[in-house]
């Protein structure tokens, strides 16, 4: 689904603002992002996504997705744009998540995105969140429902409620939706906006937000942002962008993720703390990292994405066994015949 609590939101966001009415490369070695659009264009996408878990013995593929992505410019000012986003055919691997979506499609239809940008095309804000939210707040009895048919899922009444009660926060909690449409629909604007020195990386620390319900302290990440020269050029401008998180601060933030998740059956926080201790020999034997990398090309003309590459690798050592993550995305422009 769309939004959903696995996914770990890095909405990484530079000042670095473009000034000319065109996305261009300008002869003092910067390239700008600027969005050109006009009201009526429409542009799609092929957006697919895999999800592999890689041990020392084999590789496993997880899960994938597919779909279309259907931007549309409905209007525009001198200052702003106003898109729509329309999430089109789309396809789960996993059975009961493609059953929840499916559900969603049958009684809202397919999931629109209602964005306002700036000229640039620098995503201002979300301006339907409260329908969004309605939308898949219609997947929770049914999810309910998938959960407690799951072979071996024996729940009793206190713990049911309060896990409906989670899954009702976490559905009805705007700010996942909108950091959800900034991961995915902001990595492909990422670069609008700004005007980057093709000579130059740019680095430093950023906040990483969580969408889980309770977690609101960001996630200290590392980040780089560079012009790829060896791709750029009057068609098109390349931008990439690297992210880590090291042991440490990924190791906390799952303590905290479990301890969350603890809270939910009515464990006390003393009972929670005594957990956490007896398991504090593992934790620390436990070896955690997080890697992203984004690719966004850009047609210089229009300031329409191109293509969009994103993988993320989570590295993890449990009692001697090194196993990754991986997470891939792979977003397409749809050429029009």
């Amino acid at each position: 689904i769309l939004f959903t609590m696995k996914r770990l939101i890095l909405f990484l966001c530079f000042t670095l603002m473009g000034i000319s009415a065109m996305a261009q490369m300008m002869p003092d070695s910067t390239v700008q992002f600027v969005a050109y659009w006009d009201v009526g264009d429409k542009q799609a996408y092929n957006v697919s996504t895999s999800e592999y878990k890689v041990s020392e013995s084999d590789t496993t593929e997880v899960e994938y997705s597919t779909e279309i992505r259907m931007f549309e410019v409905l209007a525009k000012t001198d200052s702003t744009y106003k898109l729509a986003v329309t999430y089109k055919d789309v396809h789960y691997s996993d059975p009961q998540t493609n059953l929840l979506y499916q559900i969603m499609t049958e009684t809202s239809g397919d999931m629109k995105v209602i964005l306002t940008t700036d000229q640039h095309g620098s995503i201002k804000s979300i301006d339907n969140l409260e329908e969004l939210v309605s939308h898949q707040m219609k997947v929770v009895e049914p999810f309910m429902e998938m959960l407690g048919n799951e072979e071996g899922a024996e729940l009793d009444e206190q713990t049911e409620a309060a896990l409906k009660d989670y899954i009702v926060q976490m559905f009805s909690d705007p700010s996942i939706i909108e950091k959800s449409v900034y991961d995915e629909v902001g990595r492909m604007l990422y670069f609008h906006g700004n005007r980057l020195d093709m000579e130059k990386e740019y680095s430093g620390e950023i906040d990483a937000e969580s969408i889980i319900p309770g977690m609101e302290a960001p996630i200290k990440a590392q980040t780089r942002v560079w012009i790829d020269t060896d791709y750029t050029d009057a068609y098109s401008a390349v931008g990439r962008i690297y992210t880590f998180i090291d042991n440490d601060t990924l190791l906390d933030y799952v303590v905290e993720y479990v301890k969350n998740l603890m809270s939910i059956t009515g464990m006390s926080q003393e009972e929670i703390e005594k957990e956490v201790n007896e398991s504090k020999d593992a934790i620390e034997q436990t070896a955690l990292s997080s890697e992203e990398y984004t690719v966004v090309e850009v047609h210089m003309d229009t300031g329409w994405p191109l293509n969009v590459y994103y993988s993320r690798y989570i590295n993890s050592k449990v009692e001697g066994e090194t196993t990754q993550k991986v997470k891939k995305t792979d977003v397409e422009i749809i050429i029009s015949e």
